[in-house]
């Protein structure tokens, strides 16, 4: 890793940060094999398709956040921090595994890392925010137990006539048990649409045509309530694998509610489905005069620089990128107003 002077590193963020701010998005880049069940990678019954977008590791976004921090860039800070939990609330649950939580991870062990004191360095309301996002998209509200019998409409495309019977039965609050004694052909096809309901199906074979018996019973909300659980499990190691004491330190009066896994109810407006609108943050990054040359050379990390390098080959930072390149000059042309002359350091051990 080379050292860039502090001041032109300083400059060198807050434009980036200026372009890559309002365009930052969260997506996951998640192939299509196999994966656990209840893991991140799975919800909703299916697992997320394997797409061609860049994946930002969460690594670098701490040690970017990290930087601004030693370098006083707090308004930048706070921006990019408002732009993540943005991001939380409309992508794909299975982003908190790949990106979030390893995230809120990383921030602590580098607050351990400089003996700093996470109540001075992490703000609360961010990691709320997100963690907030987190039991309210992935692991969701606890599913409700019926109340009574009715369940979801089924039928074919047509809606024939004894499709439309099965659903006045099935929409029934008060029964739970109906006979439709029809020919073979037609129970199969009652059958059919029923294969995913929950119900039991019995065949009597007394009189002419038989009955098909159909039963409603409380399958599908067992099976609900244990994807819950093991959503539940997920999350408490995803607490233990930031940090229990951490986040006690961190949420301080609002750790036991954010944690509280049970309490939350259904129809909130971020309840576990992506894509939701979501208003954009109230702050905004504006370019500004560059900063003066500070003392002290600051280091620019290589994993940000190569990623700040491939945006620019997507047009988006080119210019300011094309000027930090290892293969090209470190200064530009002419010197921005402001920044002093700037020595490069060798830290190369041969």
């Amino acid at each position: 890793m080379g050292t860039f002077n502090g001041g032109l590193s300083k400059n060198v963020y807050r434009d980036v940060l200026a372009d890559l701010v309002p365009s930052i998005k969260v997506e996951s880049d998640l192939h299509t094999q196999k994966r656990p069940k209840y893991e991140h990678y799975y919800v909703g019954g299916r697992t997320s398709e394997q797409t061609n977008v860049d994946f930002i590791e969460p690594i670098e976004v701490a040690d970017l956040l990290d930087h601004c921090r030693t370098m006083s860039l707090a308004e930048e800070r706070e921006a990019l921090m408002d732009q993540l939990v943005v991001a939380s609330k409309s992508a794909d649950p299975s982003a908190f595994g790949k990106m979030f939580i390893p995230l809120l991870k990383r921030m602590v062990e580098l607050s351990y890392s400089a003996n700093l004191s996470l109540t001075n360095t992490i703000p609360r309301h961010f990691f709320k925010s997100i963690i907030d996002a987190y039991v309210l998209r992935y692991v969701r509200p606890e599913p409700e137990k019926p109340r009574d019998w009715a369940q979801a409409r089924t039928g074919c495309r047509n809606g024939c006539g004894d499709c439309s019977q099965l659903n006045s039965f099935l929409t029934n609050p008060q029964e739970r048990t109906r006979g439709f004694a029809m020919a073979e052909k037609r129970r199969r096809h009652l059958a059919n649409q029923l294969s995913h309901s929950g119900c039991t199906l019995d065949t009597e074979h007394r009189g002419i045509p038989y009955t098909l018996v159909v039963t409603k019973t409380e399958k599908k909300w067992h099976e609900h309530h244990k994807a819950w659980r093991e959503r539940c499990r997920v999350a408490g190691k995803s607490f233990i694998s930031i940090g229990i004491d951490a986040l006690q330190k961190i949420l301080g009066e609002d750790y036991e509610r954010a944690v509280d896994l049970k309490s939350r109810k259904a129809g909130s407006a971020a309840d576990g489905k992506p894509g939701a609108a979501v208003e954009a943050p109230a702050r905004s990054l504006t370019r500004k005069p560059p900063v003066s040359t500070m003392n002290q050379p600051v280091p620019f990390p290589t994993a940000i620089l190569a990623k700040v390098q491939q945006a620019a080959r997507r047009s988006l930072l080119g210019a300011v990128t094309q000027s930090l390149a290892p293969s090209t000059n470190v200064l530009p042309n002419k010197p921005r107003e402001g920044v002093s002359k700037v020595e490069i350091i060798d830290l190369t051990i041969e």
